[in-house]
């Protein structure tokens, strides 16, 4: 428990939590939306420090960018910027969360448990093409990547497809050694460590999601 939060419990204030942490990731899920590009936005604040003055927060809001691994830098496409000063941070984040709720009533703040499986479908939007160019070289990997799709399967089965998909690229990496499976393996390593990290997602964002 940090020191926000005792202050909050010893004061008995009932207001949401509002962290304000040098480095916020989390994602929202549309599951209305059935085109996967469409289906997931991802949202990054970052605090900017200045010497003598209070900090400013950087806040981005971002869309999954199809067939873009060949360029990182185009991992995530750009919907919103914004710079909010530390005094307005609590007001903005709260008016954000309940302003995504009235775009979409059924958008979802994935938690940490899910983000694998969230991350998964944003994988496999930037290597789309990449998976169309192994087919001929794995065509039953393409049937178990579609596999993992299944939204009507359960969380674990659902997870421990994608595990076997991951496996596959391994696999395939070590006995082929193509340009392709190395791509998929370094791929799929990269977003765990940048959008899946304990440190930085932001569960707390998804707690204040299910108070508004």
């Amino acid at each position: 428990m940090d020191l926000q939060e005792e202050y909050y419990l010893r004061n008995k204030v009932e207001k949401p939590l509002v962290r304000f942490c040098p480095q916020t990731f989390v994602i929202l899920e549309h599951p209305s939306r059935i085109q996967l590009e469409k289906r997931y936005e991802l949202f990054s604040s970052s605090l900017v420090n200045k010497e003598g003055v209070p900090g400013t927060f950087e806040v981005r809001t971002y869309y999954p960018t199809r067939n873009n691994y060949k360029d990182a830098s185009r991992r995530l496409t750009a919907m919103s910027d914004n710079k909010v000063t530390w005094e307005d941070y609590e007001d903005w984040v709260l008016n954000w969360v309940q302003g995504c709720r009235i775009v979409d009533p059924q958008v979802r703040f994935v938690s940490f448990e899910d983000v694998k499986l969230a991350l998964w479908d944003i994988f496999l939007v930037s290597h789309d093409s990449l998976f169309g160019e192994i087919q001929t070289i794995a065509f039953r990997l393409i049937e178990e990547t579609v596999a993992t799709l299944d939204y009507k399967l359960d969380k674990l089965e659902r997870m421990q497809k994608i595990e076997k998909v991951i496996q596959a690229f391994n696999h395939y990496q070590s006995r082929i050694g193509t340009s392709q499976f190395k791509v998929l393996v370094s791929g799929w390593q990269t977003y765990l460590s940048q959008y899946a990290h304990p440190g930085t997602y932001g569960n707390w964002l998804v707690n204040l999601s299910l108070m508004s």
